[in-house]
């Protein structure tokens, strides 16, 4: 806790947590999805990955 990389990791707001959380969701969806007959999931599976697109930083 006491690491100056920590200290200084701590102070920056990183895109790995919404990049993660919304993949995550996105299987989720794709599983919910049942072999995309479920429409509405399959919809919101898509929705989930282009998000997780977006919140992905490039350099």
């Amino acid at each position: 806790m006491l690491s100056p990389a920590v200290c200084e990791v701590s102070r920056q707001y990183l895109l790995e947590w919404p990049l993660t959380s919304l993949s995550a969701f996105a299987a989720y969806a794709i599983w919910r999805a049942e072999g995309y007959e479920n429409k509405r999931w399959a919809y919101v599976a898509g929705l989930a990955v282009g998000l997780a697109a977006l919140a992905k930083q490039t350099f």
